[in-house]
């Protein structure tokens, strides 16, 4: 039973379940100087991966070493975790945290601050070429599921530390290729944003590669439903009971009625809200997590002088603010 709580709450962290912290966690957010790739948070910390996924040309592409910043929600000082290659998604689990990078996973120890093991995500061996790499991972049970570009799925479980399954996604379009760019969990089902990748120079074609939500259910781990309708773009995705949010590089989020993409198959439904306009000069960025009040993210924004390149901030934007309650 006990484990079965922690697992809750590490999923809040990823899919946006109440936080009754909500206005610790945006102070300890807030406080922090800078941010990148993401923003996760559980009842203890906020975290902020920082990522880069190209250097340049460079093919294949090599783990470029970056960090995770963790900010304790007490106040205590902020501190920093050095990863291997770039940190683009994070959950905990009691004492652990499992950081994913574009090549592996990352098992941290947070009370000694070490690195304790690295796991490969996917059973690919050779050089992973371009968006083949992880992109999202989110929680379930004592399995993380992990959106693997233009690979589909990969399923890894905490038990044996071991990839158990691979799930190809929208197969029946190959050899054209999309890539899966960002997943959430609600309930028994995985969500996962589907982008475009193959270039097709008729641009009827190009229109047909597939880009959409494909839904998995976790138990059987098996697709119920491929649904195209989204536009090209979509870089990550959360949500909460009641809502499912799409996000374009955080220009624009689009929000769903999670109850209506539920009893979807062949079709997304439409949006009931596209949201472009922000309370702040900028518009987010990175992939965001999001309690009852507060979405939680990495934001681009002009330097207070209005001159020179946009800064990344992070900040906590009320929900009904941005009518996405």
């Amino acid at each position: 039973m006990k484990a079965h709580v922690l697992a809750l709450i590490v999923s809040a962290a990823t899919t946006a379940a109440a936080a009754p912290n909500s206005a610790r966690i945006k102070a300890a957010l807030e406080a922090q100087p800078t941010c990148n790739s993401f923003v996760r948070f559980d009842d203890t910390n906020v975290y902020l991966g920082f990522a880069r996924y190209k250097e340049a040309l460079e093919e294949p592409r090599s783990p470029i070493p970056a960090q995770v910043r963790i900010a304790p929600i007490d106040g205590s000082p902020a501190f920093t975790i050095a990863t291997n290659d770039g940190a683009i998604d994070l959950v905990t689990l009691g004492n652990k945290a499992y950081v994913l990078t574009y090549t592996s996973i990352e098992e941290w120890s947070l009370s000694d601050r070490v690195r304790i093991a690295e796991y490969p995500t996917t059973s690919v061996r050779s050089p992973l070429e371009y968006r083949q790499h992880a992109s999202s991972f989110a929680l379930y049970k004592n399995k993380l599921v992990i959106a693997h570009g233009r690979l589909g799925v990969s399923i890894f479980d905490l038990a044996s530390k071991t990839v158990t399954k691979e799930i190809p996604l929208v197969a029946s379009q190959a050899p054209i290729e999309s890539q899966a760019t960002g997943i959430t969990i609600q309930g028994e089902r995985a969500y996962i944003t589907m982008d475009s990748f193959s270039l097709l120079q008729d641009p009827a074609q190009q229109a047909k590669v597939f880009k959409g939500l494909v839904t998995l259910d976790l138990n059987s781990e098996t697709i119920l439903a491929e649904m195209p309708g989204l536009d090209p773009g979509a870089t990550s995705v959360f949500s909460d009971a009641n809502r499912l949010i799409v996000n374009y590089g955080g220009f624009p989020l689009w929000k769903f009625n999670l109850e209506d993409v539920r009893a979807s198959r062949a079709q997304l439904p439409s949006p009931a809200l596209r949201v472009f306009k922000f309370p702040l000069p900028g518009h987010p960025t990175g992939s965001a997590a999001m309690d009852d009040t507060f979405v939680y993210t990495c934001y681009s924004t002009p330097p207070p002088s209005g001159n020179g390149l946009m800064l990344r901030v992070p900040r906590a934007l009320e929900r009904r603010a941005l009518k996405l309650d």
